[in-house]
């Protein structure tokens, strides 16, 4: 326990800890009111609202909760360091200064947001299962992101025949389009979990 609490373990020991007590909290907030912290954290903070960047895209904060978000971060980064230190320890006898380990450290925690963080995000999807997304093609929606360009997606409102709401990833069909927060655009196709639109007023 001691060994936990020196300055090169401690950030790591945290983070775990952390990731036990997020958990915790998720799994009492289900069985006491029936909704966890990621319902809660999201009241309270719009990822959805986060800035349309390359980088946030890429890490799929607009596809989580914000307290999954947190709890992968946690995780990567407490299992990424104490692994490191461990490591060290056995093949040099000393762990590795915290100056060195720590940014590995986050690195494993963007490495878990981004890879396990793509394979439990179909679990948070915000469309329903009433309709399939390939339904989705031709219905009209808004671009909610500040910009949509070609291999740059945003996020777009798409209503179902049900009037339900769906969030879609998507890009400009053509090469060279660029779209801005409000435009209205055409679902026209769709590549894996990304959809290709085309401006309305273009196609009339």
């Amino acid at each position: 326990m001691e060994l936990l609490l020196t300055s090169v373990y401690a950030p790591f020991a945290a983070a775990l800890a952390g990731l036990l007590i997020l958990g915790f909290i998720e799994l009492l907030g289900l069985l006491l009111v029936g909704a966890g912290l990621s319902d809660l954290a999201d009241l309270a903070v719009d990822v959805h609202a986060l800035p349309d960047t390359s980088v946030i895209n890429w890490l799929l904060v607009k596809e989580l909760p914000l307290a999954v978000i947190l709890m992968l971060a946690f995780g990567g980064f407490g299992i990424t360091g104490m692994t490191l230190q461990v490591a060290m320890t056995e093949v040099q006898g000393t762990p590795a200064p915290f100056y060195l380990a720590g940014p590995l450290a986050l690195l494993g925690a963007v490495f878990f947001v981004n890879r396990l963080g793509s394979l439990i995000a179909p679990l948070f999807k915000t469309t329903t299962t009433a309709v399939s997304e390939a339904s989705l093609v031709g219905r009209i929606g808004t671009l909610l992101s500040p910009r949509a360009a070609k291999g740059y997606a945003g996020e777009i409102k798409v209503l179902d025949e049900h009037g339900n709401s769906h969030f879609l990833m998507a890009e400009p069909q053509q090469a060279g389009e660029e779209f801005k927060a409000g435009d209205e655009v055409q679902v026209m196709d769709q590549v894996g979990s990304l959809f290709l639109v085309q401006r309305v007023n273009k196609l009339s």
